[in-house]
């Protein structure tokens, strides 16, 4: 249930186009909480039609930079659920909480600002998005509700539960096979 300061994860950095957005970057966040230009690690984003070509991530996590230099890993910066453009003069009246963590995560969970496929949640609707191509997918759930996991009913997709308080039985009828629970 909590968060990530996303704004000290994945930093412009360099090769912008028409001004310094590191330079914007770190007057907005304040020389106590910006992360330096040493203490990212640079990726290179040339094509992604963003205003610069060259990214940072947050040193300690390496991984990430891994990952997406290998094409394993994809960002999706400056999201957010709203139902219609609005600026800083008429932002209310989006039919949610913007500035309210909890309103936010829920809202998230189902990126369906507009209500049209209710009961559903993001990572559901891609996973049916999947079975639509032929794939044999399912989801896990740890410590907490599946509702982003929740796809159509039409596609059935599995959502397994973990629990990381109490063990619990694997089930038996799995989709990996019973080769693999042996």
């Amino acid at each position: 249930e909590g968060g990530a300061d996303s704004f000290n994860l994945l930093v412009p950095l360099g090769k912008c186009r028409g001004k310094d957005m590191y330079a914007e970057y770190a007057k907005a966040r304040g020389r106590n909480i910006a992360l330096s230009k040493e203490e990212l690690l640079s990726i290179d984003a040339t094509g992604s039609n963003q205003i610069c070509d060259t990214f940072g991530i947050n040193k300690n996590f390496p991984i990430l930079q891994e990952l997406y230099n290998a094409k394993q890993a994809v960002f999706f910066a400056n999201t957010g659920i709203i139902s219609r453009p609005s600026d800083k003069h008429d932002y209310k009246g989006q039919g949610i909480s913007i500035f309210a963590h909890n309103h936010m995560r829920n809202a998230n969970y189902d990126v369906d600002p507009r209500q049209q496929q209710p009961e559903t949640g993001v990572g559901g609707r891609l996973l049916d998005v999947l079975r639509t191509h032929g794939l044999q997918t399912a989801a896990n759930v740890v410590d907490g509700s599946g509702r982003i996991c929740q796809g159509s009913n039409f596609y059935g997709n599995p959502v397994w539960h973990v629990d990381t308080k109490r063990a619990a039985r694997i089930d038996e009828h799995s989709s990996v096979g019973p080769r693999m629970l042996q």
